[in-house]
């Protein structure tokens, strides 16, 4: 899955203004998004830092936008057992 046309159009900025500021061709962005040229791991980093993300969030391994897990822990108590 290519998240990449999505991430853009959240930043609101077209194709040409994503390639520029990537600062690669137009051609090279174009076939980036529609999925007809694969980017090599510099580019996917490149990519995952401009939109920042993860490089699993951009190519669709992850659902996690960062990558980041979030880990919750519950502390529950014995001690009023104990009293019994």
């Amino acid at each position: 899955m290519n998240r990449i046309p999505e991430l853009r159009a959240e930043k609101g900025i077209s194709m040409r203004d994503a390639a520029r500021m990537l600062g690669m061709p137009y051609t090279t962005y174009v076939n980036y998004e529609k999925g007809t040229r694969e980017p090599n791991s510099e580019t996917l980093i490149a990519l995952a830092n401009f939109y920042e993300t993860s490089v699993d969030y951009l190519i669709g391994k992850s659902s996690s936008r960062t990558g980041k897990i979030t880990i919750c822990l519950l502390y529950t108590s014995d001690a009023a057992d104990d009293k019994a």
